[in-house]
């Protein structure tokens, strides 16, 4: 797996998730095409939220 490949989409997905208050289908499927688990991604573009608004 290409980690900052990953990095990348769960921060881009994120950035995108906070702004519409949920996880983008096309980030998603760019995950699944790309080879990475999709519930494993969702939980950490979720978190990455949770952190994000946290830290707020």
């Amino acid at each position: 797996m290409d980690e900052l490949l990953y990095e990348n989409m769960v921060e881009a997905a994120a950035e995108r998730a906070a702004e519409t208050g949920a996880v983008d289908l096309v980030d998603i499927t760019n995950a699944a095409a790309s080879g990475f688990d999709t519930n494993h991604f969702v939980n950490d573009v979720n978190a990455m939220v949770s952190k994000t608004l946290d830290d707020a």
